[in-house]
C-alpha cells in the first residue's frame, strides 16, 4: 500500500513541477496553457455570439451593479467590440512578454515575466468571456442567470493578487538560485 502512495506522490510531484513558475519547463507549460485557453475562450464566445446574434434585442445591458441590475445599455454590436478587445489584450500582452523575453532568452526572470503577462491576459479574457456568456443568456431572456461586473471583477482581482504574489516569490527564488 505504501508503494501506491509513493507512486502517486511522485506522479503528483512531477505534475506540479511541470506547472511550476520556478523552472523553464513549468513556465513554458503555463505559457502554452494561458495562450491556448485564451484563444479557445475567444473562439467559443465568438461562436456563441454569432449563433445567437439575430435573436438578441437591439439594445442589451452591458454594465450590471452589485444588485445584478443593468445600469447601462448599448447596441448589441457591443459583443463584437468585446471580442476585438479580448484579441487586442491577448496580442498586446503576449507581444510585450515576447519583447521582454527576447532581449535575453537565457534569463529565467525574463521568461517568468513573459509567462506572467500571458497569464494576466488569460485572466482578463476568461473573466470577460464569463461576463459575456451570462450577458448573452440574460439578453436571450434567461431570468435564472445573474451577473454583476463588480462581483466578477472582485474575483478577478483576487486571482490577480494571487498571480502577483506567486510571481514575486518565484522571482525571489530565481534570483537567489542565480546568485548561488
Amino acid at each position: 500500500m505504501s508503494n501506491v502512495f509513493q507512486c502517486v506522490g511522485r506522479g503528483l510531484a512531477k505534475f506540479f513541477d511541470g506547472l511550476s513558475g520556478r523552472n523553464r519547463k513549468g513556465m513554458r507549460n503555463r505559457l502554452i496553457i494561458a495562450v491556448s485557453l485564451s484563444v479557445i475562450a475567444i473562439l467559443v464566445d465568438s461562436y456563441l455570439v454569432y449563433t445567437n446574434y439575430e435573436y438578441l434585442p437591439s439594445h442589451i445591458g452591458t454594465y450590471y451593479n452589485w444588485d445584478y441590475v443593468a445600469t447601462v445599455t448599448k447596441p448589441k454590436s457591443v459583443f463584437w467590440n468585446y471580442e476585438m478587445q479580448r484579441f487586442v489584450v491577448l496580442a498586446v500582452m503576449v507581444c510585450a512578454g515576447w519583447l521582454t523575453y527576447s532581449r535575453d532568452k537565457a534569463s529565467p526572470v525574463r521568461f517568468r515575466v513573459f509567462t506572467l503577462l500571458s497569464e494576466i491576459a488569460n485572466l482578463i479574457i476568461l473573466t470577460g468571456v464569463g461576463i459575456s456568456v451570462i450577458m448573452l443568456a440574460i439578453s436571450r431572456g434567461d431570468s435564472t442567470k445573474t451577473v454583476s461586473d463588480n462581483v466578477e471583477f472582485s474575483v478577478m482581482y483576487v486571482w490577480l493578487t494571487i498571480l502577483l504574489l506567486e510571481f514575486f516569490f518565484d522571482i525571489r527564488f530565481l534570483k537567489q538560485n542565480k546568485a548561488e
